[in-house]
């Protein structure tokens, strides 16, 4: 078995795996990051519209929050909403400092998408997050599937594998983040990436983390997913400058 040792274990590639692994770099700590397939890829975040709900000139904080405890019909856990409308100005600036080109809108930011671009705003925002991992000192896994958690008296200490090549790998860590996605290629139809199965799901449950509001999947329903139709997957359409 292949052991390898680092202080912060990130599992999962999408946009809050590739910020974490860089935020914690930059705390000076040793980092590695793994996913299933390339780093970044194979993620929802690289089939995203690239627009993002924040506060800005436009649009206070006050509409913000407002807004979304009533598309929540109640049910927003108010607490994590306040800190999230709080926080994500901060957020946007961030991906700024890291490279990513984002443009203001009426209710908040989208990435900016070169006119004739083929490629999708979640690639746009992806590939500078990903050049800056590759140009630090991030150590970049791809191909490893994590299976298990090691826990011990109530603390993530790293996690068990399997490398690409089918090896077994055991990961020792001071700390893990885990931002594997959700768990909404488990639909038929879905607009998912096909990899995004709940791996995430298992592993926090396996290691007694509590889980919550598993029932709220995002999808995006602009194209009718009849039996008898062949279609699986659900296009958002693309959001223009």
């Amino acid at each position: 078995m292949e052991e390898l040792n680092t202080d912060v274990l990130v599992i999962g590639s999408g946009l809050a795996g590739l910020l974490s692994a860089l935020e914690a770099e930059r705390a000076g700590l040793r980092v590695l990051i793994v996913g299933k397939f390339a780093i970044g890829m194979g993620t929802n975040t690289s089939l995203a519209n690239g627009a993002f709900t924040v506060s800005n000139s436009h649009f206070s904080k006050e509409d913000h929050l407002q807004a979304t405890l009533e598309s929540g019909k109640g049910l927003n856990q108010a607490r994590r909403v306040k800190a999230f409308v709080e926080k994500g100005p901060d957020a946007i600036r961030k991906l700024k400092d890291y490279g990513v080109p984002v443009l203001e809108k009426r209710m908040g930011y989208i990435v900016d998408r070169p006119e004739g671009s083929s490629q999708l705003p979640g690639c746009l925002l992806i590939k500078p997050l990903v050049e800056r991992l590759k140009d630090s000192s991030v150590k970049l896994l791809p191909g490893l599937i994590i299976f298990d958690l090691v826990v011990e008296e109530g603390k993530a200490l790293g996690a068990f594998g399997f490398l690409k090549d089918g090896k077994p790998c055991l990961i020792q860590s001071r700390a893990v983040i885990l931002s594997a996605g959700g768990a909404g290629a488990i639909y038929r139809r879905n607009d998912n990436q096909r990899s995004i199965l709940g791996d995430g799901y298992t592993l926090a449950l396996r290691a007694g983390l509590p889980v919550f509001d598993l029932e709220f999947v995002q999808f995006y329903p602009f194209v009718l997913g009849e039996p008898r139709l062949s279609c699986f997957l659900l296009y958002p359409p693309i959001q223009k400058k």
